[in-house]
């Protein structure tokens, strides 16, 4: 199950801007809300989880989708 969501999880990131590895906070809360994985989060849960893995592009801060699937990758191996 862990898979499949991760898999998903890439194809919604992709979609919003694959290349660049990263997708604003609007961007993704869609890719939760599509995966149903937002279900799973508080408010406050999310904004952690988006501080811990954004990085500053041209004085935004973007989500490090990249960095954050293989983060619970490895952590899911554990």
């Amino acid at each position: 199950r862990y898979n499949d969501n991760i898999s998903n999880l890439s194809t919604f990131f992709i979609d919003y801007n694959g290349a660049s590895g990263v997708v604003t906070k609007d961007n993704l809360k869609r890719a939760l809300t599509i995966s149903g994985l937002i279900e799973l989060l508080t408010d406050c849960e999310l904004d952690v989880v988006f501080k811990c893995f954004s990085v500053d592009r041209k004085r935004n801060q973007m989500f490090d989708f990249k960095n954050f699937l293989f983060v619970t990758s490895e952590l899911y191996k554990m």
